[in-house]
């Protein structure tokens, strides 16, 4: 799932890039997940916005994956930065 986040035209941060990826899920687990973390656009215009972003969505994924009957997960993930690039990658284990 890749996201664009740009604020052209504006003086305090430069034009950003943010991607997620996930592994350990899958179809509908997955759908699910991206739905609960599909940021607006102002959530990811900053870096650090993104970083809050990133860290919020810990309980996101949990949130998501419990609301499909699966609890108790174990989500290890990593903000990887490279200039104006993000990337939030997440490894997932469901739970039960």
């Amino acid at each position: 799932m890749l996201i664009l986040a740009s604020n052209a035209g504006a003086t305090q941060a430069p034009d950003v890039e943010y991607q997620q990826s996930f592994n350990g899920i899958e179809g509908e687990l997955l759908e699910n997940v991206k739905n609960y973390l599909t940021p607006n656009l102002r959530e990811v215009d900053s870096s650090w916005k993104i970083n809050r972003f990133h860290n919020q969505s810990f309980l996101k994924i949990e949130q998501a994956l419990a609301a499909l009957g699966y609890y108790e997960p174990t989500i290890t993930g990593e903000l990887l930065v490279s200039k104006n690039q993000y990337e939030s990658q997440f490894s997932i284990t469901p739970g039960k």
